[in-house]
């Protein structure tokens, strides 16, 4: 049941948006939490047995752990960490560690454990390591209740990617939220959702349609010219950028119509003059998990350059890792950290506009890394890049490329000027005129018309971050 399906937006949420709104407010967490488990249940009907026994057992063992004190509150700390990274490991990572130990691995392997994997695992076992860590370092209280514990963790619309939440960011709000249930913040939330499926159905589904899935997957990388493989690599990171933040948006969106203020996720990462400052505008929420709970523990920058930069390369290992096992998202993790690294070595700043374009084209180049997970073919892949193939064939787009690619231009440098980015912030997080009001709902009522249509003539691809 994805958000930009059809089942979803007309026949769940509307269902569930009546009911919320006429159900008393002592009564509101629990539909919410009863909705949550539906909706996963829909999407996974065996593993959200699985999901729901782990978390109560992780509930428990954070109350226990809370009691402790010593050796003994490091013991339960161990033990829960091992329970949820085993979890991780096994649906996840055991054939990559099959593979990395000799053994073999068939197609047949890889394709039975995707259809295995439980949605949102690496979002949802991060969320538990946030909370499980912030108890044990006692800046947070372990929760009385496991359904407040299980609402958070399940909570709908981030379940299955995201933004990866700390339980302090959201706690306030699970036991009050009265303040932000108004008009003008539903209504926000309506337009915010709006926005976020325009982007991912409207953008980025076209240029995969269109585009990214025929040079990807639907041809020999031996007949690829240069000036398509760099087209075909920009139109990919394009689209991730508007398929994921798509669905931040309506996760964002939701939250919000709900009462919920989350964290964002994404500001401009096309903007930025640098990787450094890319890492600190994309997937924002994973940067500072990785900041929190993996670089500062490793010693952050405190042990000088040397360890710095081993703390960088560690952070990039895991976070390629985190995205999937294989080896391709290695590659892509080792990419950025050496770009990261590098940037601190050289110390060289390029003037702004020099640094964008530089930063693009080095983005742009890590999604030949992370959309071709067969090594053979990334290296084809990377002789055409280069221009090493001389027999090329004329693969340029379509015409209907076009059109959701200057959209693609335009609004990821939209918010490029003070004036369009107060306009930016206003639409996404800000309280309108009665006259912004006005424009944003037909604006609104467009999208959402243009993109159930699309979604519902068109068997679209799901969210990328969704097996995750």
């Amino acid at each position: 049941m994805d958000f930009h399906k059809a089942l979803f937006l007309t026949v769940f949420l509307p269902l569930f948006l009546l009911l919320y709104g006429i159900a008393d407010r002592k009564f509101k967490n629990a539909l919410l939490l009863a909705a949550s488990l539906f909706f996963y249940a829909w999407c996974e009907p065996v593993f959200v047995f699985v999901l729901v026994a782990t978390t109560f057992f992780d509930f428990v063992l954070v109350r226990i752990m809370a009691r402790q004190e010593g050796v003994r509150r490091k013991v339960v700390l161990a033990v829960s960490l091992c329970m949820n990274l085993s979890l991780l490991g096994w649906f996840k990572y055991r054939l990559f560690f099959v593979s990395l130990f000799g053994g073999t691995v068939t197609a047949q392997d890889e394709a039975l454990l995707l259809v295995a994997l439980p949605l949102g695992i690496s979002f949802y076992t991060f969320e538990t390591i946030t909370y499980l860590l912030d108890v044990y370092r006692r800046e947070q209280q372990p929760l009385n209740r496991f359904g407040d514990y299980l609402l958070y963790i399940l909570l709908f619309p981030k379940l299955l990617a995201g933004p990866i939440i700390r339980y302090g960011e959201i706690a306030s709000q699970l036991q009050e939220r009265s303040a932000q249930e108004t008009l003008e913040n539903r209504l926000g939330g309506f337009y915010r959702l709006c926005i976020g499926l325009g982007k991912k159905v409207l953008i980025a589904d076209q240029l995969a349609l269109y585009y990214t899935d025929y040079t990807l997957t639907g041809i020999d990388f031996h007949t690829l010219g240069a000036g398509s493989a760099w087209l075909a690599l920009l139109a990919c990171f394009f689209r991730m950028y508007f398929d994921f933040s798509g669905y931040t948006d309506i996760a964002l969106g939701l939250g919000r119509i709900f009462g919920f203020r989350l964290p964002e996720n994404f500001n401009n990462p096309l903007l930025s003059p640098n990787i450094t400052e890319f890492w600190k505008r994309w997937h924002m929420t994973l940067t500072a998990w990785m900041r929190n709970y993996l670089y500062i523990p490793l010693g952050g920058s405190r042990g000088g350059k040397w360890i710095t930069y081993r703390n960088l390369g560690i952070v990039f290992l895991v976070s390629g890792l985190w995205h999937g096992a294989h080896w391709n998202f290695l590659l892509w993790g080792v990419f950025h950290g050496l770009l990261i690294i590098g940037e601190r070595v050289v110390k060289f700043r390029m003037p702004r506009v020099l640094g964008v374009v530089f930063t693009i084209a080095a983005v742009s180049y890590s999604m030949s890394l992370f959309f071709i997970q067969d090594l053979d073919k990334m290296l084809q892949f990377q002789q055409a890049l280069f221009g090493f193939n001389s027999a090329t064939l004329s693969h340029w787009p379509r015409t209907e490329f076009w059109l959701p690619f200057a959209a693609a231009v335009c609004f990821s440098f939209f918010a490029c000027t003070p004036f369009t980015k107060r306009v930016q912030d206003t639409v996404f997080t800000g309280y309108p005129s009665s006259a912004g009001h006005i424009s944003l709902a037909l604006i609104s009522a467009v999208l959402f018309v243009l993109s159930l249509s699309y979604s519902a003539s068109v068997n679209y691809n799901t969210f990328v971050y969704f097996r995750f």
